[in-house]
């Protein structure tokens, strides 16, 4: 149960900032546009919450079924799970063609890469190897 409340509360929020605030703004850089950074965008996070929900806690169950079979990198085969993920909020503007070229694949699956990697590794068993 911990592990669909870490990855439903904060996968949305953490894939929001991610793509809001990180990666919009490295591709502003890089474009050389100004920085469309401002603290206000958080009124966004409910439709984070929207459309985030159902990919995170698929990547929980996914995370889940790996933590209980013991499956070695974990946290890396959630992360690329989650890395997939973070197309479905935009497969309608994908398979229409709106989204074109391999810097924009990249960067959307990693707005579900990030989240997916931070939850797992907080989600993980932090007492495994005591004794």
């Amino acid at each position: 149960m911990k592990r669909y409340l870490i990855f439903g509360l904060l996968g949305p929020p953490l894939g929001f900032v991610t793509g809001f605030w990180i990666i919009l703004q490295a591709m502003n850089w890089w474009l050389g546009s100004e920085s469309t950074f401002d603290y206000h965008q958080v009124v966004l996070l409910p439709l984070a919450y929207l459309f985030g929900i159902i990919p995170a806690l698929i990547a929980a169950l996914f995370d889940h079924a790996l933590a209980h079979f013991n499956v070695r990198w974990r946290i890396l085969w959630t992360t690329l799970l989650s890395y997939f993920l973070g197309f479905v909020p935009i497969i309608n503007p994908l398979v229409l063609g709106h989204i074109r070229g391999p810097e924009w694949l990249l960067l959307v699956g990693l707005i579900g890469a990030v989240p997916g990697a931070i939850c797992s590794w907080l989600s993980g068993d932090k007492n495994k190897g005591r004794a």
